[in-house]
């Protein structure tokens, strides 16, 4: 039974949103007769800490990494609200191979920001991409058959969440009337001076 995201995570609920329909691109890129997509080898663990070897790339998971912004009222918190996904691609070739894992990178990175940014279910669940970043890097592997030539593709996603307003709440109501007093000043022409005090009560609802 999958766990229930916190509400004041919505990042968590967007990853969950993401990851669900990158599995959903993969089966149908699977699917006989699909037409060829950059998609159809990728394998997306069922978490991220799965252990895996290059040989199984490509590989893709996605973070939430960040979540939260800065408040907007003094009184009431009120909170704009920006998460970042990084989603995280590691392809692989083995020495003997001749495969070109630039452009493979290349056309996964490209299927992956469409699959998402174009699915309009998915944009509606924040109001905007506030920011969209792709950096690759390359390196070498161990793996079960040697050293693997591998390239590690990160797409940070950073999303305006919208804004989120949290109610307070009232401490158990164990009294029955409170009085508060507030003194304005003297009264105008009184005499002798008096002060004009204001009386005001509070009776709470039962």
């Amino acid at each position: 039974m999958a766990l229930q995201p916190l509400p004041i995570l919505p990042i968590e609920v967007l990853r969950q949103a993401a990851l669900s329909r990158l599995r959903a691109g993969v089966a149908a890129a699977n699917a006989p007769d699909a037409d060829p997509s950059a998609l159809k080898t990728l394998y997306i663990p069922r978490h991220r800490f799965e252990k895996l070897g290059p040989e199984r790339a490509p590989l893709l998971h996605v973070v939430a990494k960040t979540d939260g912004g800065e408040g907007l009222s003094h009184e009431l918190p009120l909170v704009a609200s920006v998460g970042t996904l990084h989603i995280n691609i590691l392809l692989a070739s083995g020495r003997a191979g001749a495969v070109d894992l630039d452009v493979k990178a290349a056309q996964l990175t490209q299927a992956v920001c469409l699959l998402l940014l174009e699915d309009q279910t998915f944009l509606e669940q924040f109001a905007y991409v506030e920011a969209l970043r792709v950096s690759m890097e390359d390196g070498i592997a161990r793996g079960d058959g040697g050293e693997f030539d591998v390239v590690l593709v990160q797409i940070e996603l950073v999303m305006a969440e919208g804004q989120t307003q949290f109610e307070p709440r009232l401490p158990p109501n164990d009294f029955a009337q409170v009085d508060m007093t507030t003194d304005i000043g003297p009264v105008v022409g009184s005499d002798p001076p008096q002060d004009h005090t204001v009386r005001l009560r509070f009776e709470p609802e039962e």
